[in-house]
């Protein structure tokens, strides 16, 4: 048989007894055992000893699939089905979808690096119905998790999504941490009227997407988000985070834009860096139902929304532009160049963002409007501080300008690191927003 199989076969029967390990072997045990299967297998792929046949890449899969196993080990101690359904899915659905789209996939699509099938997606959301539905009937030892349909069906739905829109093997990360988030939610209020929001869901996407506000796979990762704030215990929390979408959307559409980035829709990357510290804390909040998370989630989304506004607001209208660090006049746009107008910009919209999200809590106060406030405004100056130190810049030998963006000389220079793009310092600025509303809550 072909390589792409046998190793998706050993997928199957390594991750399924990894599954059910926990109901046979003693937990620390297990533990050890799994502990010092992590780095071996890191050096192993390190080195090449593991290669993606198809991609020619090495297999950093299996490395997140241990690490992951053991997290959940180490998280809960006590509930095996924690562990076993996040694995059995991650077994049987991603290692027969790789087989049916290897042997009868003719269907294409692709988010991004990689394409996949049709045919694969579908393997995907059978086995995975099958995981969490059939096999437990067979167990004396496992339940199903869910008791409505409608809840067995909108989480399948989101995890074939989130593994299409996966790569380079980190749905071994994303999908059984999924799988045990829905498990931890009480899913009892899933109901028919979930799949209606379901509904709404696909047709705002469709409809932004459509406008070319995202790309196709910045439309998936926008749903996926919207799902797990919308089919949720409170699920008015979207309102905050679909003000932040639409008014940047409609912002970064503003004419006379020279951010390159605003010449097309969002991409999966985008939404995920500025939206996903946001999304994990109100999460955590609706499995906890700790307020302090979702001050974290809110405070997060507050900072996105703060340089969202200052940055495209004020590269468009800002006459003046200076280097928070330097005060040395750039061009407008540049990350690190702050102005008047871009910083006045933020904080209207910051506030406006502050004042929605007070007008949802049940004891809303000035308190919780300044920590919103504060939070969002010290975020985007870290943006612009991050971005001046440490995001990566380029200049042609032919210009004294610097951008953000490579330039087509062979003689470019460039500054700042590599790796610290836009992304990034979004990623960054949401993580120090998000901690800063923590703390800020607790003091206050």
């Amino acid at each position: 048989m072909s390589e792409t199989i046998a190793r998706k076969i050993l997928h199957i029967v390594a991750i399924s007894i990894s599954a059910v390990s926990p109901y046979f072997i003693p937990h620390h045990i297990l533990v050890i055992v799994v502990g010092v299967a992590v780095p071996v297998l890191f050096f192993l792929v390190k080195y090449g000893f593991f290669i993606d046949a198809d991609q020619g890449r090495k297999s950093w899969g299996i490395v997140y699939f241990a690490a992951v196993l053991l997290t959940l080990l180490l998280l809960f101690p006590k509930n095996n089905e924690l562990v076993f359904f996040p694995m059995l899915v991650l077994a049987l659905a991603d290692g027969f979808a790789t087989i049916v789209g290897n042997l009868f996939g003719k269907r294409t699509f692709s988010f991004g690096e990689e394409t996949k099938s049709w045919e694969g997606s579908t393997a995907f959301l059978f086995f995975t119905i099958l995981s969490f539905e059939i096999i437990p009937k067979f167990l004396p030892f496992i339940r199903s998790p869910f008791d409505s349909f409608s809840a067995l069906i909108i989480v399948s739905v989101f995890l074939t999504l989130l593994e299409a829109l996966s790569i380079k093997g980190r749905d071994n990360i994303w999908v059984p941490l999924a799988v045990a988030y829905w498990i931890l939610l009480d899913t009892t209020f899933i109901n028919l009227f979930s799949l209606a929001l379901i509904v709404v869901i696909t047709a705002i996407v469709f409809f932004t997407y459509k406008k070319r506000w995202l790309t196709s796979a910045g439309a998936v990762a926008t749903f996926l988000l919207g799902c797990l704030l919308l089919i949720s215990p409170e699920p008015k929390w979207i309102i905050p985070a679909l003000f932040f979408f639409v008014a940047g959307s409609l912002i970064s559409f503003l004419p006379k834009s020279n951010k390159e980035e605003s010449l097309g829709g969002r991409t999966a990357n985008q939404v995920f860096y500025n939206g996903g510290i946001a999304t994990v804390f109100i999460s955590v909040y609706f499995l906890t139902n700790q307020f302090m998370f979702l001050i974290g989630g809110l405070s997060a989304l507050s900072a996105a929304m703060s340089d969202t506004s200052s940055s495209e607001i004020g590269s468009r209208y800002g006459r003046k532009t200076y280097n928070i660090l330097t005060g040395k006049k750039v061009i407008s746009g540049l990350s690190g160049g702050v102005s008047l107008v871009g910083m006045g910009a933020g904080f209207v919209f910051t506030a406006l963002f502050s004042l929605i999200s007070i007008g949802l809590m049940d004891s809303s106060s000035w308190k919780l409007f300044l920590i919103l406030l504060i939070s969002g405004m010290a975020g985007n100056i870290m943006d612009s501080l991050l971005g001046a130190l440490l995001q990566v810049k380029y200049r042609s030998d032919s210009t004294a300008q610097w951008s953000d963006f490579p330039t087509e000389s062979p003689n470019q220079e460039m500054m700042g690191f590599r790796f610290i793009t836009n992304d990034i310092v979004n990623l960054l600025t949401t993580i120090f927003a998000a901690f800063l509303g923590l703390l800020l809550y607790n003091l206050l």
